[in-house]
């Protein structure tokens, strides 16, 4: 059994075969997060998707859950920091093989992060990343 493996967890070949059923009954968004499997579900996504016509669809992920557990001592692998959201951004971006993503979403609430940083989209927005989102969910008024 492999690492983080669920009941009902599909192998890569067995989620391609999925993705493509899917695709051809129309689907077309697609929501993944960087902690389902260690990031392995925004691998698979983008493997697939690497030979696909990226427009066609619409790519979801999110940020927030600790993406380093093996290292209690690095802060910033977790919470809805701007830092942890853009570098979560630029890892979900590489697993996914796109250059940008149609949503990207808080996973859960972050009591560590003052609710002014996380909701200020201009500081979210201000990134070398910018320009690799079409749409975030991080506004909390």
């Amino acid at each position: 059994m492999k690492k983080n493996h669920r009941p009902g967890q599909l192998d890569p070949t067995g989620s391609y075969q999925l993705l493509d059923r899917f695709a051809e009954c129309g689907g077309n968004f697609i929501d993944t997060a960087d902690v389902y499997t260690d990031r392995q579900s925004e691998t698979i996504v983008g493997n697939w998707l690497s030979s696909k016509e990226r427009s066609r669809y619409v790519i979801a992920t999110k940020v927030r859950v600790n993406t380093n557990p093996n290292d209690p001592t690095d802060v910033n692998a977790v919470g809805l920091s701007r830092k942890h959201i853009v570098a979560g951004l630029e890892k979900s971006l590489e697993c996914l093989q796109t250059n940008y993503v149609d949503l990207y979403q808080a996973h859960c609430w972050d009591i560590g992060t003052p609710i002014k940083e996380i909701g200020n989209r201009e500081r979210i927005h201000n990134t070398k990343s910018s320009t690799r989102l079409t749409q975030t969910l991080f506004h909390m008024d």
